[in-house]
């Protein structure tokens, strides 16, 4: 067996090494990194950069690699924001189209149908099966065909600034949630629908407020 002490200095080198965060291996080269910076658009390549920052940071033990990296794309290896299952059904109660966009070398289907929450999205948009990645528009452009809506009746929620404003260009409303882990925000999704819905209805009044005023009198 694994002692503890082993397994605590394990963990530590994995997560210097740049797993399971997305910061790429400090001593690779040019072209690695470059393919480091494609990771999501191709599930081999993702695999490949993965278990290379794995084998190389020092795991205790000869199998834990392999083993760390499956874990990462099953269910047990992601969180889910404990309000999620909640917002999605009363907004598919309402009417509203919900889906994913991400940035992901692998299919997240599977932990998203593991949580409950597959069967209240109408569309999962992943950068592997289009070859392309957020921020890049058309991605977004993708998810609003499949949603049959258009961007500018698209709110896009993620935590992301670099990635998920995105669809801005296009006419998406973008509302960031704190990227802190799930545990620490138990009301985020419903905290970024307030947002947005506070922040409309004050766009709302003012051009209300505009349109009701008069004229200027001719000189």
């Amino acid at each position: 067996m694994i002692r503890a002490v082993e397994a605590a200095t394990g963990a530590r080198r994995a997560a210097a090494a740049g797993l399971p965060c997305p910061r790429a291996p400090r001593d690779a080269t040019a072209r690695e990194l470059g393919a480091w910076r494609h990771r999501a658009l191709n599930p081999a390549l993702h695999r490949a950069l993965y278990r290379r920052v794995l084998d190389e940071c020092g795991l205790p033990w000869p199998e834990a690699a392999q083993g760390l990296y499956d874990r990462h794309m099953s269910p047990a290896g992601w969180l889910t924001y404990s309000d999620a299952p909640d917002v999605l059904e009363r907004l598919r109660a309402a009417g509203v189209r919900c889906g994913v966009v991400s940035n992901i070398g692998w299919d997240i289907r599977v932990p998203l149908a593991e949580a409950g929450l597959l069967r209240w999205l109408d569309t999962v948009v992943c950068s592997f099966e289009k070859g392309i990645r957020k921020p890049d528009p058309r991605l977004f452009e993708i998810a609003c065909a499949r949603l049959g809506t258009g961007p500018t009746r698209t709110l896009m929620v993620g935590d992301s600034p670099g990635s998920d404003t995105g669809g801005e260009p296009l006419g998406i409303r973008t509302v960031l949630v704190d990227p802190t882990p799930p545990p620490a925000r138990p009301n985020a999704l419903l905290g970024a629908l307030a947002t947005a819905r506070m922040e409309m209805e004050v766009f709302q009044a003012l051009a209300n407020t505009c349109s009701r005023k008069s004229p200027a009198s001719p000189a």
